[in-house]
This record gives structure tokens, sequence and C-alpha cells, in this order.
């Protein structure tokens, strides 16, 4: 399995990207690309390029249960990276008249 077979994985990699370094919680990027998004995070998760983060509080004393948080991984920020290159190339070609390229698009 890679990013291009779990859906809405390339838009919750650019959203964390857009963030980093400060961790998300599931619903901070379920709002932020206006779709439910927990199983794309277990998936990238487990696949190496998001880090699981759940909050170290006293859920009886903050009388609430602990969140968690996800960050990208370096694998996670390497892919996010090339697919914000991939989408400023695809993007100033097609500002200049051009058809994407087969590798952008």
């Amino acid at each position: 399995m890679n990013i291009n077979d779990i859906p809405d994985a390339k838009a919750v990699l650019l959203f964390l990207y857009d963030r980093h370094p400060e961790p998300q919680t599931g619903a901070m990027v379920s709002r932020g690309i206006k779709k439910s998004v927990y199983l794309t995070l277990v998936r990238l998760n487990k696949l190496g390029f998001v880090l699981k983060i759940k909050e170290d509080i006293d859920p009886q004393r903050e009388e609430r249960p602990p969140r968690t948080f996800y960050s990208l991984t370096g694998k996670g920020l390497r892919e996010a990276y090339c697919l914000r290159l991939r989408q400023a190339e695809s993007t100033d070609e097609t500002e200049r008249g051009l058809p994407p390229s087969p590798a952008t698009g």
C-alpha cells in the first residue's frame, strides 16, 4: 500500500505540512480539509508518514479524555515537500499556458 491507495492522503499530508511543526488533532485536520480523515491518519501512521502522539493528561482531573495529535515524520515531511513542489510546478506550467508534465499530473 502507498499513499496513492489511501483516500485523501495527499490532502492530509499537505495540511500537516503547512502547519508543521505544530501537531494537529484529527478534528483539526478534518475541519481543515472538510472531510473525516481518521482512517486516513491511521493508515498514514502505519506506513510511517505520520506520528501519532497521545496527550499526557489525567483524564479525571481534566474532566475529558486525552486527545490524540498527529505530526509528520521525516518520511512524511519529505513526501509532503515533494507533493508541494509538484503542485507548484503544475501551477506554474498552467499559468504559462503549458499542459501539466507527465510527472505532475
